[in-house]
C-alpha cells in the first residue's frame, strides 16, 4: 500500500475523508486526522525503521550511516520534531556528556589523546 502524504497535484496536504471495511463494505465518512507516523517523509520513515531496528542504538546506526554521533543525533530530535515532540533538553545533556565521555576513553585507549588531557576534559565536562 502506498503511502500518500501529499496532494500528487498542488503538493498540497491530505486529509483523510472515509475510512471503508474491506469486509462488510461500511464506509465511515468525515475528516480524520492522520497519525503523526504517517505524516513524515520517506527520509525520517527509513530513520525511524533502522533506529527501531537496531532497538534505540543511536551510535550503533550513526556507525551504519556513515556519520558522526551528533550528527546522528540531531537527525533524531529533527524526527522527534516531525513528530510533534520536544525534546528533554536534560535528557539530552545527559547522554551527550555521557557519549563525549565514552568518545574521550576511545581516544585515550588507542593513543590519541594522554592520560591527563583525557582525565582534564572529562573533569570539564562533569562541571557543566
Amino acid at each position: 500500500m502506498k503511502k500518500l502524504s501529499s496532494c500528487p497535484v498542488c503538493g498540497g496536504k491530505l486529509v483523510i475523508l472515509e475510512y471503508a471495511c474491506r469486509d462488510c463494505g461500511v464506509t465511515i465518512k468525515g475528516e480524520f486526522s492522520s497519525e503523526s507516523f504517517l505524516n513524515l517523509s520517506d527520509e525520517y520513515m527509513d530513520f525511524l525503521y533502522r533506529y527501531l531496528s537496531l532497538r534505540g542504538n543511536l551510535r550503533e546506526l550513526g556507525n551504519r550511516m556513515g556519520i558522526s554521533y551528533p550528527t546522528v543525533r540531531g537527525k533524531f530530535d529533527e524526527l522527534l520534531t516531525a513528530l510533534g515532540i520536544r525534546p528533554d533538553p536534560g535528557a539530552r545533556e545527559e547522554k551527550e556528556v555521557k557519549s563525549e565521555i565514552a568518545e574521550i576513553l576511545e581516544k585515550m585507549d588507542s593513543g590519541e589523546m594522554s592520560s591527563k588531557e583525557g582525565i582534564d576534559l572529562i573533569k570539564k565536562l562533569k562541571r557543566r
